[in-house]
Order: structure tokens, then C-alpha cells, then sequence
């Protein structure tokens, strides 16, 4: 016996006249109207596909799953830990590649079983053609080139509502893919791991593995402490100083000379930042300073400081030169003759240092006076030239960050606090005091990084190197300096002491002037060709004057001292950085190692806000639409899953025997509903909560129909509808 909800045949109507048709057509076996289970597993499998992938993907832009952050820089983070990092971002990523792989085909499958309920009379008046019903059973929302119809309308009759809203849908599956890897792609980031650590292999606390030394881990630079720099001698920085004097060029590339912001360099060849005289004709917008660090060195993944140093010059014509030269042991010299006179003053101290052991941000004021009476007529200069100049610089100390992965190998500004213990703790791998893993016997003369103390002169018999202003002209004209020598030369020795300044290069900035073609072309060739003797070699007072001559330009005494107020810091920087070992290394913690890492490599999602708003409001709607789908799916039972072959063969079957001239599919009605049922005559039916597999009772036979007017719906309101007819039955 068949089942009484059994689609039997099908009854059609079109335009109002009914066609009864005898015909069986392919009626499927135990067909009944039952709500099927297969749409709400589809969805609980695919649901977590789409939205778990990517709440991971938002939490892994910005820290792993199993870790506070990506970054550590105490580089507490194992081996394991990565693995387990690395593990989660690849399940992850073949997460998100299966979710958009079976996206179109179980949407598609989602939106089949949904236009089965939409073909089936739900409201008196619906309307929908038998056209329009074949196109949803096509499933042409996958068809591109009838979707380009439908724009043009040429396909127009064929859409419905249904039809258009499951575009939308299958759009929306299918772009969320590709979007997400165009804004959310995949970026490389450097973290820092426990190997290779120089100072988490030193604890007995952490895995092996972290105590096994790394090759690529390496020392590339020394960092001179505040107590070096304020006690290391000067006789050790001026004699590094003046040999530098000697030899310096305006093409040089010094080592440690760094540039001070970012510039434009669209029309500058890449090396030009690195010579001084890229900075010495720009210098109202370049400015550059020198560390104990060579210029560019990369930490790579550790955050470390170094000290840097600057100092700003300007030279002005000044008409009264001081009668005294004040300060506490100020810098003066002279060379006084009949014919010539020169006097040079630097105020202030030349036997303190200006610097206390802090590493805040300090700055230090100095004033050069320079002035030159000559009444010299030789074979050279024909002309009286006096002269009197007033120079002032402003120097500047303390620490920049080196370039790194953190901040994108850009170079730090100088930073007006040193950061506090716990800033050092949880955010740099400078471990100075505390932090530095230091022998128990040395000397805790790092342990105070802020102290603002200054340093005794004269104490351990060493005399501190002063400030850069002083400190470049003590190199230039103080002891065992040309100017020096030149002062001792009596009448008998002049000409030879001249002959020997020239020819030993004794002259600072010897080559600067060349670059400039600043001396006269005699003087010049006299000091470059120690063949030129006789009456054509001139004594010290004309190479004096010749000197003296040259720094009579304003501009160009800057310059000079512009570059040696650089070279006395470089000196003073270096010299603190190398005098002493490591502190490490059992010394007396006057230089602190620098280190370099290149680190450890992962690929993590990109952080991208608008991107994570545009995926996460696609995501979101494509959830909250499948959702919507599949209660709509499940709001009344359905005689079939889909409108698959054999449930169009049915339709087709009853088509083919409608006759000709047969009406045109758009004026047929594609809707199925109730034709007639058993007991009542009645144009609607109760259709049976039943799941798959169960059999309904034999009183609720129905017959549907395609153009059928009786409302296919729910339970729960043909309950309510049966007992409305009941009760009127009743009245009547």
C-alpha cells in the first residue's frame, strides 16, 4: 500500500482552465512531504569552516594563539613554542583553503533545497512561472553567462526574487576568498627565539636548546659607558684626533658618521649621505652625528642603544677680541712676531669634561675667538690681511635605538630619558647594571645608568677630555700640533721647520683645503713637492699666515670645525668603546657588546583594519543569510530535497501531455501545491512534522499538483487553520 502523502500525479493549471490529465508520469516511490535532515548538517559542517578560520586569522594578525605576543624581546619564546606558532598559522591556512574550496558547491546545494520550499505554494496569490521554476532547478545562480543575460534582461523572465537573492549569496561565497588573501595576505616577520640568546643561554632554568650557542648570534659593535666617557684621557682622544686632522678629505666616508632624519635623495647617488662634503654645502637641512657603533649596523631582532654625539657650529666676523680668555683653565695659544700675530681662545675648561654619567639627553655650549694681525709683504702675499672671528657650538650626547626589525632598520632619535629598568626589561636587550649577567668581582661602575654626577678631574693622574669645540682646536694648535712647533721656530730654523710641517703633513685639513682649491697655487705645490728649495721655500711666518689666511672666510672656518668638532667626537666615542674589555669579559664594564641576530623567520596574517572589517561584515552576512536559508528551509516540509532529475521528470512528463499548442513556459504556473485531499475539500493540507525515514498515518493523503492552490505549510498552522473550518462547520 502506498503511503498516503505520496506525490501520486500531478494536476496543472494554467490561466485559469484545468486540464485533467490521467497520465502517472514518474512519480517517485514513498515520496512524502517530511522536513529533511541533510540541509542542517551541511550547514554545521560548513558554518565553522567559514567563521572559525577567520576569528583565528584576526587574533593571529596581532599575537599567536598560545602566546601574549609575537615579540619577546627577553627572548623567553623555545623551539617548541615555534613549532607550535608555526603549527597553528598552517592549520589555520588549510582551514580557511577548505572552506573556500567547498563554499560554491555547498551553498549551491543549500540555495537547491531552498527553492524546493520556494516552489511550493506557501500564500494564496503567489506567483511563480514554470520558467522561472526550471531556472532555479538549473541552479543557474553558478551560470556566468546567464547571469550576463539577465543584466541585459534578455533573460529577465526567467529570475525571480529567489533567484536573485541566491546570486547575491553565491557572489558574496565567492569573492570573500580572494578578497581575504588580497587585504589579509601572509607577511614575514622576524621574531626573537631563546637560541642563540646571549643571555638566556646563561641561565640553568631553560631548555637545552637555548643554551646551545648560535653562529648567526654575533657581537658586532662596543658601547662606551658614561663613566668611560667622562674619565677616558685626553691625551689618548687629541692624538687620535690630530693624526684624523691630517688626512681628512671632503669626499671621506668616515665609518661612524651617521645622518640625523631622513632626506630627500631622489636625485643623490645612495653613498652621498655618507660623506661630509654632502652635509658641508646642505647645512641648513643636513645635519649628521657619530656613535662608537659603525654607521648602519643592524641589531637585527634585539633593541639596543648607543651613544651619539653632534655638535652644531657657526662662525661670525666679530670686531673685539677678548682682553681675557675666560674659564677654569680655558684653551689659549698665540704666536706673536713683529710681523705676525695670532691669538686663539676657547673658554670655559680644557682639563673637565662637560658631560655627567647620565644618559638623559645633555647638551654643552662653547665659544672659539680667533684672531690675526699680520703685517707680512713676502714673495706670497703682497696684502695685509687682519682678521678676527668668534665661532659657537652647541653639542649634544645620549643614546639613539639602533636600527632593527622593530622599527623597520630606521635610525633612532636621540631620546631626551633613558628608559626606566622595567622599559629595559620588557622592551630592549640593553642589560646594563642588573640585567647584564656581570661577574660577581667586577666593579659596578654600569649599575647606575641615570646618575647625573659629574667626574673629579685629575683623579687616577688622568686629565678628561673636554668639550668637542675644545677638544678639535687643542688638536689642531695645542701641544705637538703644527702651531706648536711653528712657535718654537727661531730665525735660524724657520725655513726648515716650514720645510718639515709641509712635507711630514703636520698641516689638519690638509687635504680639505686641496678638495677646495683654498691655498694659493704656489703655497700649494711647495707643500706637495719637496723639491722646491731656495729662495721660493717660505719660512714659518709666511706658512702661518697662508694657514690663517684660509680661516679668515667665516664659512670656511665653519666648516673646519664643523668636521672637527665631528673627528674629536669620534675619537673620544671610539676610544672609551676600545680601552677597555667587555663586561662580560672580566673588565671594568666600560664597554658594553652590542649584539646581532638575524632571528627567527614566520609568515603571519597582515594587520589590516579596513580589510578585517570588509572580510569580517562578508563573513558575517554570509553566515547570518545561511542561517536565515536554512530556517527557511526547515519552516514547512518538502516533497522533494531537490529539483533534481526525477522530480523534473515528473513536471516534464506533464507538460508533454498538456497538448499543442502548448501555452509558453513563462504563462505556465511553476508552483506545487495541493490539488485535492481525502475527507475535506479543502485548498490547503496539514502537512506532517516527519524526518527522514518516518511513515506518516494513512488519513493525511494528499495529492499535489504543479499549479496546485492549496497552501503547502506547516503543522503548527494547518492546526490552527483546521480548527478555524472546524468551528464554521460547526456554526453552520
Amino acid at each position: 500500500m502506498r503511503s498516503d502523502s505520496e506525490l501520486r500525479s500531478i494536476r496543472t493549471f494554467v490561466d485559469g482552465v484545468t486540464g485533467e490529465n490521467t497520465h502517472r508520469g514518474l512519480a517517485k516511490d514513498e515520496q512524502i512531504l517530511r522536513y529533511r535532515k541533510r540541509s542542517i548538517w551541511i550547514l554545521a559542517f560548513y558554518l565553522p569552516l567559514l567563521v572559525l578560520p577567520w576569528g583565528l586569522t584576526c587574533i593571529l594578525m596581532y599575537r599567536p594563539i598560545h602566546l601574549h605576543a609575537y615579540i619577546d624581546q627577553s627572548g623567553s619564546y623555545t623551539p617548541r613554542d615555534i613549532a607550535n606558532l608555526e603549527n597553528f598559522q598552517t592549520a589555520v591556512d588549510v582551514l580557511t583553503r577548505i572552506g573556500a574550496i567547498v563554499g560554491i558547491p555547498i551553498v549551491s546545494a543549500l540555495l537547491a533545497h531552498g527553492a524546493v520550499v520556494y516552489t511550493q505554494r506557501s500564500r494564496p496569490g503567489q506567483k511563480l512561472s514554470v520558467l522561472q521554476m526550471f531556472t532555479l532547478a538549473d541552479r543557474q545562480w553558478l551560470d556566468v553567462s546567464f547571469l550576463w543575460r539577465v543584466v541585459f534582461k534578455s533573460a529577465l523572465p526567467a529570475s525571480s526574487t529567489y533567484f536573485c537573492l541566491a546570486v547575491g549569496l553565491v557572489i558574496i561565497t565567492a569573492i570573500q576568498p580572494p578578497l581575504q588573501s588580497l587585504l589579509v595576505p601572509g607577511e614575514s616577520m622576524v621574531i626573537l627565539t631563546c637560541k642563540g640568546h646571549p643571555w638566556q643561554r646563561r641561565k640553568y632554568d631553560v631548555p637545552e636548546a637555548c643554551r646551545v650557542a648560535d653562529g648567526n648570534t654575533r657581537v658586532v659593535a662596543f658601547d662606551a659607558e658614561p663613566t668611560a666617557l667622562a674619565s677616558v684621557s685626553q691625551d689618548l682622544v687629541i692624538r687620535k684626533a690630530t693624526e684624523k686632522m691630517m688626512t681628512v678629505g671632503r669626499k671621506d666616508m668616515p665609518a661612524y658618521l651617521w645622518p640625523s632624519g631622513l632626506f630627500n635623495t631622489s636625485i643623490d647617488l645612495p653613498y652621498d649621505q655618507q660623506r661630509f662634503e654632502w652635509y658641508l654645502d646642505n647645512e641648513a637641512e643636513r645635519h649628521f652625528f657619530v656613535s662608537s657603533v659603525p654607521a648602519g649596523t643592524s641589531t637585527g631582532v634585539y633593541r639596543q642603544h648607543a651613544v651619539r654625539m653632534d655638535s652644531e657650529i657657526t662662525c661670525e666676523e666679530a670686531e673685539d677680541f677678548p682682553e681675557t680668555c675666560e674659564g677654569d683653565h680655558p684653551f689659549e695659544t698665540s704666536f706673536s712676531d713683529s710681523l705676525l700675530k695670532i691669538d686663539i681662545c676657547v673658554k670655559g675648561s680644557s682639563t673637565k669634561t662637560p658631560w655627567t654619567t647620565s644618559r638623559d639627553k645633555q647638551e654643552h655650549s662653547e665659544t672659539l675667538w680667533l684672531k690675526m694681525d699680520s703685517w707680512v709683504e713676502s714673495y706670497y702675499y703682497s696684502s695685509y690681511s687682519n682678521f678676527s672671528l668668534r665661532c659657537e657650538s652647541t653639542s649634544r650626547r645620549g643614546w639613539f635605538e639602533l636600527p632593527n626589525h622593530k622599527n623597520n632598520s630606521a635610525t633612532g632619535q636621540m631620546l631626551d630619558k633613558w628608559p626606566s629598568k622595567e622599559e629595559l626589561a620588557n622592551s630592549f636587550n640593553d642589560y646594563v647594571g642588573e640585567y647584564s649577567f656581570k661577574h660577581a668581582d667586577s666593579e659596578p661602575k654600569s649599575d647606575d645608568t641615570t646618575d647625573d654626577s659629574g667626574v673629579e678631574p685629575w683623579k687616577d693622574g688622568i686629565i678628561p677630555t673636554p668639550g668637542p669645540l675644545t677638544t678639535a682646536a687643542m688638536a689642531m694648535f695645542g701641544n705637538e700640533s703644527f702651531f706648536d712647533v711653528a712657535k718654537a721656530a727661531d730665525n735660524e730654523s724657520s725655513y726648515q721647520t716650514a720645510y718639515q710641517i709641509c712635507q711630514q703633513h703636520r698641516l689638519p685639513f690638509l687635504n680639505f683645503f686641496n678638495a677646495r682649491g683654498d691655498y694659493t697655487r704656489k703655497f700649494w705645490s711647495f707643500c706637495n713637492r719637496p723639491d722646491l728649495v731656495g729662495n721660493e721655500m717660505p719660512e714659518t711666518l709666511d706658512l702661518l699666515r697662508a694657514y690663517f689666511e684660509i680661516l679668515s672666510d667665516a664659512s670656511t672656518t665653519r666648516d673646519i670645525l664643523q668636521v672637527g668638532t665631528y673627528i674629536a667626537n669620534e675619537a673620544l666615542l671610539t676610544t672609551a668603546a676600545d680601552r677597555s674589555d667587555p663586561i662580560w669579559r672580566g673588565g671594568k664594564g666600560d664597554a658594553r657588546l652590542i649584539w646581532s641576530s638575524p632571528g627567527h623567520t614566520i609568515v603571519k596574517p597582515k594587520q589590516n583594519m579596513a580589510g578585517m572589517i570588509l572580510i569580517s561584515v562578508l563573513i558575517g552576512l554570509q553566515a547570518l543569510t545561511l542561517c536565515l536559508l536554512v530556517a527557511y528551509i526547515y519552516s514547512v516540509p518538502t516533497w522533494t530535497s531537490d529539483l533534481d532529475a526525477d522530480a523534473l521528470a515528473q513536471i516534464g512528463a506533464e507538460l508533454r501531455d498538456w497538448g499543442q499548442p502548448r501555452p509558453e513556459l513563462k504563462h505556465i504556473s511553476g508552483l506545487v501545491g495541493v490539488v485535492e485531499t481525502r475527507g475535506h475539500e479543502t485548498a490547503s493540507v496539514r502537512a506532517l512534522s516527519m524526518q527522514d525515514g518516518e511513515q506518516p498515518a494513512a488519513s493525511t493523503a494528499v495529492r499535489l499538483g504543479l499549479g496546485g492552490e492549496g497552501v503547502i505549510s506547516s503543522s503548527k498552522k494547518m492546526k490552527h487553520r483546521e480548527s478555524a473550518v472546524t468551528q464554521t462547520t460547526t456554526n453552520a
